[in-house]
């Protein structure tokens, strides 16, 4: 598969690389034609994270997305709360900075104008929808229909970080070629939903009749 021809051509020392470049010409890698078929292919496949049957009737019926930005209000306001009853200054202001980062890049979320300002200056990749998918995955892996769904999520996120190392042995890697790499990950949006993650005990489960249709029955 894909991840074990990128982990094999990231196995290649820069210098062994170059020992071949030439013979390759403009099937060299990263500026070839095919290489960025490739990833205008991978970039396309993401399109089933908004139109699966599954996700939807996650977010439509069992109302994921308000279930989230509650549990994410929640966690904010105790972690609010907490902050408060820390005495030391230095510690509270370094705290308080964390908090109120972390709270606008949640707010990136629940912000379609926001979010849509992201995408345009490139930051982001995926549509919101796609986002709201993915995360929908991550936070019920353990139900049946999803599993295959959060398995090629882990291996496209695998995939991604192998094309960038690929891509980075390349180059003579610097800041700026690094910042330009960054940019150009196909997946990026999947590699940073960690950051978008917390405590599966925070989320509410899945409503009764929902589970039982996600138990491989017929969908609607």
């Amino acid at each position: 598969n894909m991840n074990q021809h990128m982990s094999a051509l990231t196995s290649l020392h820069p210098t062994e690389y170059l020992e071949f470049r030439d013979v390759l010409g403009n099937g060299s890698g990263m500026q070839s034609k095919q290489f960025k078929l490739f990833e205008i292919k991978l970039g396309l496949k993401k399109s089933w994270l908004e139109n699966s049957k599954v996700i939807k009737l996650v977010l439509n019926k069992d109302n994921f997305w308000n279930k989230f930005r509650n549990a994410i209000e929640t966690m904010l306001r105790t972690s609010q709360e907490s902050l408060e009853k820390i005495e030391d200054e230095v510690l509270k202001d370094l705290e308080v900075n964390r908090h109120e980062k972390s709270k606008r890049w949640f707010e990136t979320l629940f912000n379609p104008k926001q979010y849509q300002k992201l995408i345009d200056n490139g930051d982001r990749k995926f549509s919101l929808e796609a986002i709201k998918g993915a995360l929908a995955i991550y936070y019920y892996r353990h139900e049946i229909r999803f599993q295959i769904p959060f398995m090629i999520i882990e291996s496209l996120q695998e995939l991604d970080e192998r094309i960038l190392c690929y891509r980075g042995q390349l180059n003579c890697i610097s800041y700026d070629i690094l910042t330009i790499l960054e940019k150009s990950r196909v997946f990026v949006d999947l590699i940073n939903i960690a950051s978008f993650l917390i405590e599966d005990s925070r989320m509410p489960k899945l409503s009764g009749d929902i589970a039982e249709l996600l138990r491989f029955t017929p969908l609607p």
